[in-house]
């Protein structure tokens, strides 16, 4: 994850957007991946969810939240991170 330039703000603000289209029902070994542009400067920011899980998982909506915000938060561009069944972009 992370962007162009940096603008946590961008990430921020759109992080439930994210986070609907991301959690659910993953499949062992599974990623999904979202991308959130600001058309007026050209920040991008570009999300990642996978399930390392070796069955399959369902990752709720705030466990979402809380995995991406952790990684936003992180670093001035962006991290990565493991949290139990989960790897965030």
């Amino acid at each position: 994850m992370g962007p162009s330039s940096p603008n946590k703000q961008l990430a921020i603000d759109n992080i439930d957007i994210v986070c609907k289209t991301i959690q659910g029902n993953f499949r062992a070994g599974l990623e999904r991946t979202s991308c959130v542009t600001n058309t007026a400067t050209g920040n991008e920011w570009f999300f990642s969810v996978k399930c390392i899980a070796k069955s399959d998982k369902t990752l709720p909506f705030n466990q979402c939240q809380f995995g991406l915000r952790r990684e936003i938060d992180g670093c001035s561009t962006g991290g990565d991170g493991k949290d139990g069944d989960w790897e965030y972009r």
